[in-house]
Parts: structure tokens; C-alpha cells; sequence
């Protein structure tokens, strides 16, 4: 047991050489992690260690001066306060919580559910106690099939009791809406029946690629389909060196162009 005493003061001491006490004018000396998305477990471990031995050192400091004080018109009235709870794991683990990506709908759907049945949703600025965001999902899955209720009409009828006047806001989204840029069509649609390039001719493709750049001068001309094959063979022909596409056309003799490598 001292042995196990000796190496956390030990860990304690080499640790706070690197991280300074932090001297605040109300007397609070205890490290507290606020960057949630930037810190580690073990690293809040450390600090709530180090926090701990910074409370018992305080309250050895606390209990022999005021036996030294023993005999004598002074004495200490203030005890060291424990470092506050949730410690730095515990907040860790709780913004975890609290940041987890869940379904808008269902959560949605669940926090008015539970608003329904009287019970308050608690965020981390509210006073009262309640369900947190993160739980409200389980909990009102849990009480509708208790209840054997379907969830999606109990919302409706309760914001329906509610009887909001909101008609306003419903205008003024559909307005905004209608000065969002549309959707270009998609002509896969009509154009290409399916995903895979190699169920599509030439011309299908060109025409596809002409009609997704109609602001701009297409760079591919209209072809046939027979013509559109030959081109095809053709380029084909001169990236593998094979010049057996059609014989009856001329295939150009250049050569491929030269790239500079050297830099």
C-alpha cells in the first residue's frame, strides 16, 4: 500500500512539471478539459488524478496547520472542496453522449412523444431535470410498446391538440424554396437506362454528356451510331497500338506526343 502511494506521487509530480497549477483568484487550483474534440480517455485520467492529489495534498495542508494552530485564537474555517463532479472523464464520456449522429426523424418523433406524455427534456443549459436529446430515443421506444402505442399518431394527435398557427412561417419557407436553385434534370432517366457504361452506345453517351454542359459549346460532336463505333475503334486502336479496327479507313501514323518528364 505505500509502495502504491509513493509511485502515484511520483506520477503525480512528473506530470504537473509538465502542466503548471493553474492560480485563479478564487482559490481553485483543479484542471478542467473543456476542448472535448481534441483531447483523449487517458489524457482526462490524468488530469482527474492529478486533481485528486491536489485535493489531498490541500486537505493535509488544511488538517496540520490547524493543529498547529491548535493552541492559539486562530483557526482555519474553510475545508478544501473536492474537485467538482462529472470529473473530466465523466464530461468526456457525457459529450460523447451528447454528440452522437442520430436520426433528426426518429429523434424528433421521440422528444415529442415524451413531450405528450409530461416529461421534460433536459439540455445542458436547463435547470430542471429531465431526459437528455441522446436518451429520448430508447426511452420513447421503450414506454410506446409498454403502452402498446404507435408513437407517429400520438405526435400528430398531440400537435394537433397544440392547434399552432403557423401558417405564416409554411409561406415564407415555400418562398425561400422557390429561390433555391432547382435540380437540373437528370437524364439518365431517358438517356441511360441503367448505371452500366457498357450497355450504352456511343451516341447516347455523347448526346448524355451534350445535355449536362448546355451552358457551354459541347466539345463532342453528334454522331450516328455507326460513325460513333468508328471513332470509338479508333482511338482505341491508337492507345494499344493495334491498327485492325476498320481496315477501310485510314488510321494516323503520328506518333503519341512526347511528355517532358524532367523537372
Amino acid at each position: 500500500m505505500f509502495h502504491n502511494k509513493n509511485v502515484m506521487k511520483k506520477l503525480a509530480s512528473s506530470f504537473r512539471k509538465k502542466k503548471s497549477t493553474p492560480v485563479r483568484s478564487n482559490g481553485d487550483q483543479y484542471f478542467y478539459i473543456t476542448e472535448f474534440e481534441q483531447t483523449t480517455e487517458k489524457e482526462c485520467l490524468d488530469f482527474d488524478k492529478l486533481n485528486e492529489q491536489l485535493y489531498f495534498n490541500n486537505l493535509k495542508l488544511f488538517n496540520d496547520t490547524n493543529k498547529k494552530l491548535a493552541n492559539t485564537p486562530f483557526k482555519l474555517m474553510e475545508n478544501p472542496q473536492p474537485h467538482p463532479r462529472p470529473n473530466n472523464y465523466e464530461r468526456l464520456y457525457l459529450w460523447r453522449q451528447r454528440n452522437v449522429k442520430l436520426s433528426v426523424h426518429d429523434q424528433s418523433l421521440a422528444i415529442l412523444y415524451l413531450l405528450s406524455k409530461g416529461i421534460n427534456i433536459k439540455f445542458p443549459d436547463s435547470q430542471t431535470d429531465g431526459i437528455e436529446p441522446f436518451e429520448v430515443i430508447k426511452i420513447a421506444e421503450t414506454i410506446a410498446l409498454e403502452k402498446s402505442e404507435n408513437m407517429m399518431r400520438v405526435v400528430i394527435d398531440y400537435l394537433s391538440s397544440m392547434k399552432l398557427d403557423n401558417i405564416e412561417v409554411i409561406e415564407q419557407n415555400k418562398q425561400k424554396q422557390h429561390f433555391l436553385p432547382q435540380q437540373e434534370h437528370n437524364p439518365c432517366n431517358t438517356e441511360l437506362q441503367c448505371s452500366n457504361p457498357e450497355h450504352h452506345t456511343i451516341k447516347k453517351k455523347v448526346n448524355f454528356y451534350e445535355s449536362r454542359s448546355q451552358s457551354l459549346n459541347s466539345l463532342y460532336p453528334t454522331l450516328d451510331d455507326d460513325e460513333g463505333e468508328y471513332q470509338y475503334q479508333r482511338r482505341n486502336s491508337i492507345a494499344t497500338g493495334l491498327h485492325h479496327a476498320d481496315s477501310s479507313r485510314p488510321i494516323a501514323s503520328a506518333p503519341p506526343p512526347e511528355y517532358n518528364t524532367k523537372f
